[in-house]
């Protein structure tokens, strides 16, 4: 992804990439005068559910002292309108990932919900 703007402009949209879409940048190169590269991180792996017109439930694949995670973080908007992280969530190794599908999908199938866009024990088409 490139930039063209001041250094100044750039700290700020970092700022509302972080915020806003959840995406981060893990290097910036100077390729020219007012003119970065940015390679990012997040702009693929992220995933955002409504949880309601206040929140948002974003999931993401994320890296940490050299862990692969998965993290399951609730977002809210404040009064200015940004997205910011709660503390309610769940970070945890991908290694684990199959068998929380298997625990959700397994209670899925005993106890349908309702108001699911999902079939009971389904999936989408």
């Amino acid at each position: 992804m490139l930039f063209t703007g001041s250094f100044f402009e750039l700290k700020c949209y970092l700022k509302y990439l972080k915020r806003t879409r959840g995406i981060r940048v893990r290097r910036i190169d100077r390729i020219g005068e007012n003119v970065f590269r940015l390679e990012t991180k997040g702009a693929g792996t992220m995933k955002e559910i409504d949880k309601n017109t206040m929140e948002k439930i974003r999931i993401e694949r994320t890296n940490y002292k050299g862990y692969d995670l998965v993290s399951l973080r609730v977002y809210y908007q404040d009064k200015a309108g940004e997205w910011k992280p709660s503390p309610k969530g769940i970070t945890f190794k991908v290694e684990l990932l199959e068998d929380i599908i298997e625990a959700l999908e397994s209670e899925r199938e005993r106890r349908p919900l309702e108001g699911s866009s999902l079939p009971p024990g389904g999936r989408k088409e």
